[in-house]
Order: structure tokens, then sequence, then C-alpha cells
């Protein structure tokens, strides 16, 4: 079971902020108005300004008006206002033009990232987000129920690169039950989603889920667990493709490359499928690719049978003792 909610105090807060912060000269934190982000907001701030003055951070807030409900604007306007109050600069976005009509969720994260990427690369800053423990938890269940592999299956990272940007997650062993412990315990206010009582959302639903869950012993931080352990799986797989493709991955200076059949058919079909993956991504021109796509183009390449195949943008071509792999479309000597 998860431990009960503790208060985050400022020894504990300073000790994440160091650990993940200290050497950025520039932050813009997402905040979104909910008790996880509005947390995030008032501890960073709070150590910042414990810290020596030269050694504090430039800190700017963003929050995003997706436009979806008539209250978001007002929600906009309170994350400003508390970020005053906290003495941070924030500045309110909104994401303009059409929207879906369905896959909501999926589109507002990337716009709200298209939108806060710009303001990062405008201040030449690092993105820092409120993902929980909680988080974890849930994405890993969702990740289940789509069948994804391993990589699906991985934890999200503290720090990543995402198209040129460094994102920071700090909060990602803390739960969602203690950034609102210590909310309440300092009386500051968050808002609350009225979608996140919406049982239309996979999210909302994965929610309900993990509290059955947790009345049988599993809980978030057990499934979080899980995930870490996978994405350390995943970092030693990875390692396993990368000496593969050294190993029988010839690439070519007109365009294509070359797969000897030998050194790729001794790996285990984990790394093979891995490998392939990385080398169609390459000569597919970042085409979208599916799992199970390439899961039925190497099948197809061990059956022994067929000439060519086509997959995410590439040719394949079956030689006696080689495949050539090159661009949907182009000519393969």
């Amino acid at each position: 079971m998860d431990p009960d909610p503790g208060v985050i105090d400022d020894h504990e807060a300073a000790d994440l902020f160091s650990r993940h912060l200290t050497g950025h000269t520039a932050l813009v934190l997402a905040v979104s108005g909910g008790s996880d982000s509005m947390a995030l907001m008032r501890l960073v701030a709070r150590w910042n300004a414990g810290l020596d003055p030269r050694a504090r951070i430039d800190i700017h807030v963003v929050t995003v008006d997706h436009a979806l409900r008539p209250e978001a604007a007002a929600e906009a306007d309170f994350v400003v206002c508390e970020a005053a109050s906290l003495g941070l600069p924030a500045q309110k976005l909104r994401w303009d033009g059409p929207h879906p009509k369905t896959g909501v969720p999926a589109a507002c994260r990337e716009a709200r990232y298209r939108l806060t990427a710009d303001v990062c690369r405008q201040r030449q800053a690092v993105l820092v987000t409120a993902h929980t423990l909680d988080d974890q938890a849930e994405t890993l269940v969702m990740a289940l129920a789509r069948g994804a592999g391993v990589d699906g299956l991985s934890a999200m990272q503290p720090k990543t690169r995402l198209n040129g940007l460094t994102v920071i997650r700090p909060f990602l062993e803390i739960t969602r039950a203690q950034l609102r412990a210590t909310l309440s315990r300092a009386g500051a206010k968050w808002m609350e989603d009225p979608t996140n009582r919406d049982t239309a959302y996979e999210r909302v639903r994965v929610r309900e889920a993990l509290r059955l869950l947790e009345q049988e012993g599993v809980g978030h931080a057990d499934l979080a667990r899980s995930s870490r352990r996978l994405s350390r799986a995943r970092t030693a797989l990875a390692h396993a493709a990368n000496t593969l493709e050294r190993e029988a991955v010839v690439h070519e200076v007109s365009g294509f490359c070359r797969i000897m059949q030998e050194p790729f058919f001794q790996a285990p079909d984990e790394i093979q499928l891995r490998c392939l993956l990385a080398t169609t991504r390459t000569y597919g021109g970042g085409m979208t690719q599916s799992l199970a796509g390439a899961e039925g183009l190497l099948d197809w390449m061990q059956a022994g049978t067929g000439k060519a195949r086509t997959f995410a943008g590439c040719r394949i071509v079956r030689r006696s003792a080689e495949f050539v792999i090159g661009r949907e479309g182009e000519r393969i000597n």
C-alpha cells in the first residue's frame, strides 16, 4: 500500500530541487492551476527565494488556456495572480484555432507543449512540470491497456530531452496526496478541473480502477516501481540494439543500408526488432511506426520468403545474405 501523505517541508523541498534544478539559470514552470502544479510553483518560489541572491534562478510561470471550457480563462487568470503573489512573473497563453472533437486530451497536451516550448526557447530556459508518482502509475496502466511494449511501459524520467528542449520532472517520487497536504497546510488554493470527474476520459477511468487495485494491496508506488524497473530494462535493450546495429548494419553513402542476415539473426528477437525500428526510422524519413507493423515485418524477414516489403516509408528488399533498406519509392540497386 502507498504510505500516508506527508507535508513536504522546506528541508525536503531544498533537497529535491537542489538535485533536479541546481545548475540551470532559467526555468519555465508549467502551471495549470491544479494541485500538483500549484504546489510546484509555491515550493520552487520559496526554495529559490531562500538561496543566496547570486545563486537564484530566473523563474517564469506559463499557464495555458485551452479554450475548451468557459471557466478556463478565469483559471488561467488565477494562476497569474497566484504567481504574482509569490513574486513570480507569469504569462497566459491561449490555444486558438480549430479543436478536435475526438482525442481531446492528446491534442491538449500537444498544444500545451508547443506553446510552452516556444516560451522556453525564447527565454533559453528548461521546462519544469509537476508530474507525480500518481501520473507514473496512471500512465503505466493506460499503456498496458494499449498492449504497449517495454518502452511504452517504462517510467517517465526526471530529466529528458524532447525535440531539443530539456524537460525536468522533480515530483516523480512524490504523490498527489503529499502535494495537496502541503498546499492545505499552507492555506493555499488550487483549482479543480471538472473534466477530472468525467468518465468519458480514459485517465479518469484509470484513476477509478487504481482505487480498486489499491484495495487489493497494489498501490501507486508499486506500479511506479515496476515502471522504473522496466525503464532500466529499456536502457539495457537499447544498448544491445545499438551494438547489433554496429555489427550487422552497413550504411551506404548512396542513401540506403544493408542488414547482414547472419549477425542480425543471431541476436534475440527483441534486439532484432529494436535494431529494425531504429534503421527504418532513419531511412523512412521519420514516418510514424507501429510496433505491431514492425513485428509483422520482422516475422516476414525471419520466414525467409518474399522478395520485398514496405514499412513506415521504407522499402525492404530481401537478398540471399542481406536485406537492403531504402526510402520507399526510390530505386534500390
